[in-house]
């Protein structure tokens, strides 16, 4: 899981084996452009800033591992794991 905040915009993106992108359309296209598919996330904010949502997605997506240091981390093969950044 990866989670991120920003003054008060808070992000959680979580594994899952099939895609789900509702909630923020930015986001979800965020995601795809990163490369990150198999995930899904969920958004906690007050009031609608970019800034703060650029700048949590950054955080969150910096923490991202390669599929093998995860699988060594979580000690599970690499085909177990679904989150693919």
């Amino acid at each position: 899981m990866l989670k991120a905040r920003h003054n008060d915009y808070r992000l959680w993106i979580y594994p899952r084996g099939r895609p789900n992108y509702w909630g923020s359309m930015q986001i979800m296209h965020m995601l795809i452009y990163t490369g990150m598919y198999h995930c899904r996330f969920v958004v906690k904010s007050r009031k609608k800033d970019n800034y703060s949502l650029v700048y949590a997605f950054m955080e969150a997506v910096s923490q991202a591992k390669k599929p093998s240091v995860a699988a060594e981390m979580f000690g599970k093969k690499i085909a177990a794991l679904s989150y693919h950044p």
